[in-house]
């Protein structure tokens, strides 16, 4: 499909982590994602980071992204356009 991101695009409106734990260069490590709210015009995705301590998960990292559904051409905030929400509720 293809996608016209000056008129459907996004903006980070906000970024936060919290480093809990470090990682180290040979440590086996694994990135979880996913949204965790959807609005009319913004969503949250979510994201940790987690490593393998003998066996054991260990939170390494947790964060959140607020990104804002935007129109470049327009210079304005758009509602998320509803094939946005199908295909993450699909992949919900």
């Amino acid at each position: 499909m293809k996608w016209d991101w000056s008129t459907e695009g996004t903006l980070l409106a906000r970024n936060e982590l919290d480093y809990k734990v470090p990682i180290h260069l040979e440590d086996e490590a694994r990135i979880e994602i996913w949204v965790s709210r959807i609005g009319n015009k913004s969503l949250d995705i979510s994201y940790r980071i987690v490593k393998n301590d003998n066996g054991n998960w260990v939170e390494c990292t947790v964060g959140k992204s607020v990104v804002v559904c935007f129109n470049y051409k327009e210079n304005k905030t758009i509602e998320i356009p509803e094939k946005w929400r199908v295909a993450l509720e699909v992949g919900g």
